[in-house]
């Protein structure tokens, strides 16, 4: 159990390199945010939970206890179930919205990540479209250093 890692696994790396070639920027493991999740997403104010499914007490065949120390890893995964329950409670209060990937549903976790690129997009293109009507210069390269500074100081004065 102890080569089990709880950051940079395979499934979340693969996430990554999705999220990352289809433009998305993120930050990851950002303890500042309950849960501290996998990848948070700062302009679209998401995070991503990317749960191995044994661990997170996941319904699929995957997610089922072992036959030793039943009781152990019973209490065990039920605490963690548990605790990111919390922590997605927590998410929502304030007013971050929260993506839950499993390990066992890849397939699914590629058609969220090709949503969450498109809705990224959008909304880069819509922050850009404010920045040139309120900007006489020109500059693409100037407005979206304008769009970035503007979604820091919203994630500054947020409610976290």
């Amino acid at each position: 159990m102890r080569r089990v890692k709880a950051k940079n696994s395979k499934i979340e790396l693969a996430v990554r390199r999705s999220l990352w070639a289809k433009g998305v920027r993120y930050r990851l493991h950002d303890a500042r945010f309950p849960g501290k999740p996998d990848i948070y997403i700062p302009r679209l104010r998401l995070a991503v939970f990317v749960n191995g499914c044994f661990w997170h007490g996941h319904s699929c065949p995957r997610g089922g206890l072992p036959r030793t120390n039943a009781a152990f890893w019973s209490r065990k995964i039920s605490q963690n179930v548990q605790r990111d329950a919390r922590a997605y409670a927590a998410l929502t209060e304030a007013g971050i919205g929260y993506v839950v990937l499993w390990g066992c549903k890849m397939a699914a976790s590629n058609k969220l990540v090709a949503a969450i690129g498109r809705r990224y997009r959008l909304d880069v293109r819509a922050e850009l479209g404010k920045s040139m009507r309120k900007t006489s210069y020109g500059s693409a390269r100037k407005i979206q250093k304008q769009a970035t500074r503007a979604s820091k100081k919203e994630l500054r004065g947020g409610t976290i």
